[in-house]
């Protein structure tokens, strides 16, 4: 099975592709700030700080995880990577949007009481918690999550995603490197820099003092 470079992956070149890596290397700049700086304060921390130091880096590592998928053109299985990115981006936004939720954080985010993914993906955007069950921003939540939940758990929705065209033009289920599915690459690649970018803005917001220091 061939193994791809930097020179020869199947999708290099890809407009999209080349904006995730951007974010990426942006992404790992400004770990590279906040990082020193939070070893210097570690005895200062806020606590929403201590939550983002557990949750921003982790997040980061699978930006990198869902490229290098994409590189070798497993893209069904770089799909499946964006839920855990979606779920970190959304919880670090939920406890920077909700601090009283920070002790159920503190207490091991127990599945039977942490929020719903529609709940946490709605904070997503800065002061804009939804107000009530008809939000539009929930509903709009509730599909998304819905979405992401049918492709790991392995719905019907989840082998849809996973078809690619055999020659004679035949869908198949792959089983292996998808070669010639630019526009699923092009959706990963937007995907990815979209949740990670939330993330920078919100690691941004939680550690002011030290990526202000990083743009100075």
């Amino acid at each position: 099975m061939s193994i791809f470079t930097p020179d020869d992956e199947p999708y290099l070149g890809r407009p999209l592709l080349h904006h995730f890596d951007l974010v990426i290397v942006a992404a790992l700049e400004q770990q590279r700030a906040i990082g020193p700086w939070t070893r210097r304060n570690r005895d200062n921390l806020t606590r929403l700080q201590a939550a983002a130091c557990q949750i921003v880096p982790g997040a980061c590592s699978i930006a990198l995880g869902i490229r290098e998928l994409i590189r070798q053109a497993y893209l069904f299985p770089a799909l499946m990577l964006l839920r855990p990115l979606v779920e970190r981006a959304a919880t670090i936004s939920y406890l920077a949007e909700t601090p009283e939720a920070l002790e159920l954080w503190e207490q091991g985010w127990p599945y039977s009481r942490r929020p719903k993914l529609p709940d946490l993906l709605a904070s997503m955007k800065i002061g804009q918690l939804p107000v009530d069950s008809g939000d539009p921003s929930l509903a709009e939540a509730r599909t998304i999550a819905g979405y992401y939940n049918a492709l790991v758990h392995g719905d019907p929705l989840s082998a849809q995603e996973n078809i690619v065209m055999q020659e004679g033009n035949e869908p198949t289920y792959s089983v292996s490197k998808d070669l010639d599915s630019p526009e699923k690459a092009d959706n990963l690649a937007t995907h990815g820099a979209m949740y990670l970018i939330v993330l920078m803005a919100r690691a941004a917001q939680i550690f002011p003092d030290a990526t202000t220091a990083q743009q100075s």
